[in-house]
């Protein structure tokens, strides 16, 4: 129950960080056409949040520090759309447009099909245990979280990627993400991980939904079954997390 529980607080704390940003970026259009926008809300706000992290760690070399200052700020974004944002035009009907991506109930039950397919055998073991291979990425990726949760200086992780720009700013927000979410689950580094895992394949998911629905001018119905398809097989559960050997990305 506790992994379901991290799942839903984070597609929750997704859509909080999206909500006020997609809301202003989107002020302009109907109602109807902010429903649209409205799915996209956590996979920007998953994004924004992240990036808002590391931004702050860069200014503090603190994790815990710009962890509340990331959530301080998206609570003030979010305050300030529903305060002013929404008073270009009818703020009921503005908030409900926005909040739209709540009543896409088949998207919801397709979600919790993906979710139940792609993690069942993590389901079974539970959190609190080991579950994984023993490929070298996972354990870099827990390792680097580790990094950034014990305030290590912008410079040295730097120097530690060998002095390579490119191959640095991969692994900031590769591993400054992994801390985060450490931090808003209190998890361990191998629970995050997988978590995490979980919940981007949920929002890839949405993404493929919303792109046949806007994108490719399809029904509905093809659009759910798309998105189930794209990311519901376990296989390419474990191999998304072992190393991307096999599995449908490609």
């Amino acid at each position: 129950m506790l992994i379901t529980f991290h799942i839903i607080l984070l597609i929750l704390f997704s859509f909080f960080a999206g909500y006020g940003l997609v809301g202003f970026f989107t002020i302009k259009i109907s109602s109807e056409e902010k429903k649209k926008h409205s799915l996209l809300t956590p996979i920007i706000g998953y994004s924004f949040s992240l990036i808002l992290f590391y931004l702050w760690y860069v200014c503090f070399e603190n994790a815990k520090l710009s962890f509340y200052l990331t959530v301080g700020t998206l609570f003030v974004v979010d305050l300030l759309f529903i305060l002013i944002g929404s008073k270009t035009e009818n703020r009921l009907s503005k908030l409900k447009g926005s909040l739209h991506f709540f009543k896409e109930n088949k998207l919801f039950v397709i979600l919790f099909l993906i979710f139940i397919l792609i993690s069942w055998q993590y389901l079974a073991v539970g959190q609190g245990h080991y579950y994984h291979s023993g490929n070298e990425d996972y354990f870099d990726g827990i390792r680097g979280g580790s990094v950034f949760l014990d305030n290590t200086p912008v410079k040295d992780i730097f120097a530690e990627a060998g002095g390579n720009l490119k191959y640095s700013a991969v692994i900031y927000f590769q591993y400054s993400s992994q801390a985060f979410w450490r931090i808003l689950l209190g998890a361990d580094g191998v629970d995050t991980f997988m978590q995490q895992s979980i919940l981007n394949l949920l929002l890839t998911a949405i993404g493929v939904f919303w792109l046949t629905l806007y994108v490719f001018n399809s029904n509905r119905t093809v659009g759910l079954i798309s998105a189930f398809f794209s990311v519901s097989i376990s296989f390419y559960f474990v191999t998304y997390m072992t190393g991307h050997i096999g599995s449908m990305m490609y």
